[in-house]
């Protein structure tokens, strides 16, 4: 199944793995894996340790690093394998498996953006979509109920000021008239007074 250019290696059981597996591979290495597969066999990763982000392996298309592995995926093309200058693992192992890709997500880097980012079959992107459209529909109604709190607040708050406002006002009203017929009840009783005062007087 599988083939190397350079210094990867394949065992007799036809398992390919980085230079020097066990132990740690080498600085500066790259290989290329051919694959060969009319079967459609799935690998099986035995083991797999690198250095995040910068000794790397190619899996159709994809990028592996870490202890993110190609572990049950079926091999469409060449592997490619590519260490840098420093901090060397102890690799990987992969080894031919089942027919037929075992996962529903591909794990992986995303090698424009050099960041984790699994790639979901139609049915997972499905659940997915329909998981976050369920998710926006909660947030948009515990929204609209957020606003129909805050609307009835306002209104009730509304509602109590025009109120108070109202009945201060009455109250003052009520003030100013008792003033006002005490005012006009002391100058009643002047008048009468003065009136009573010049009659006897007379």
């Amino acid at each position: 199944m599988f083939t190397v250019d350079g210094p990867c290696q394949v065992d007799a059981a036809g398992c390919a793995m980085s230079p020097n597996y066990p132990d740690r591979y080498s600085p500066n290495q790259d290989c290329t894996i051919q694959v060969f597969n009319p079967e459609n066999k799935s690998v099986v990763v035995e083991q797999f340790s690198t250095e995040m982000l910068y000794d790397v392996m190619w899996f159709n298309g994809r990028v592996y690093a870490g202890t993110s592995s190609p572990h049950g995926l079926v091999p469409t093309e060449a592997i490619q394998w590519s260490t840098d200058e420093d901090t060397e693992d102890t690799g990987w192992k992969i080894c031919p498996g089942p027919v037929g890709q075992q996962v529903t997500s591909i794990g992986g880097l995303d090698p424009e953006e050099g960041a984790a980012g699994p790639e979901d079959d139609d049915e997972t992107a499905t659940t997915s979509r329909a998981s976050q459209q369920s998710t926006a529909a909660s947030s948009y109604s515990a929204g609209e109920v957020d606003l129909e709190e805050k609307s009835s607040e306002g209104s009730s708050n509304f509602i109590f000021k025009v109120g108070l406002a109202t009945v201060a006002f009455c109250l003052a009203g009520v003030l100013c008239l008792r003033l006002r017929r005490r005012k006009d009840s002391r100058e009643e009783y002047g008048t009468r007074y003065g009136r009573s005062y010049a009659m006897d007087n007379l």
